[in-house]
């Protein structure tokens, strides 16, 4: 498994990642200690065509590196598909994540079945049982293009 989840980077570094279309994006941040530049690969939530939008989401409460890192300096750089940019970042409130985790859950039933098991999350019943949850564990980030 842990091999799996790897492969996306890998394709990144070897500037594959196009192969992977507009699922998984590569963000470039800085290290919120030692200055040093990072490429971390996340799958991706939603992305909108028109605009550009890639809408992503860290687990664990946002205590990811990625995560604590752009939260201290933005993210130098987006490439998701044939597209990389500069972005203006903004952090989803937990209401704005839960719906994209919501439009996320309804287009991948494999994800549905996998929230149990990765993070222990049950979102199959009634949402008045999971939304709570889903609010505190997730947090939602947006990345758009910077207009020149």
């Amino acid at each position: 498994m842990a091999w799996l989840l790897r492969q996306p980077a890998g394709l990144y570094a070897r500037n594959l990642g196009w192969l992977l279309g507009d699922r998984f994006a590569e963000l470039t941040h800085e290290g919120r200690k030692s200055r040093r530049i990072y490429h971390s690969v996340v799958e991706v939530a939603r992305f909108d065509r028109a605009t550009h939008e890639v809408i992503v989401v860290s687990a664990w409460e946002g205590r990811t590196d990625w995560y604590c890192n752009i939260q201290m300096r933005a993210a130098l750089e987006v490439r998701t598909g044939r597209l990389r940019f500069v972005p203006h970042q903004r952090f989803l409130t937990p209401e704005e994540t839960l719906q994209e985790m919501q439009l996320y859950l309804a287009r991948n039933q494999v994800a549905v079945r996998l929230m149990p098991w990765l993070f222990g999350i049950e979102v199959r019943g009634p949402e008045s049982l999971w939304r709570s949850d889903v609010m505190d564990f997730f947090k939602g980030l947006s990345f758009r293009p910077i207009e020149s």
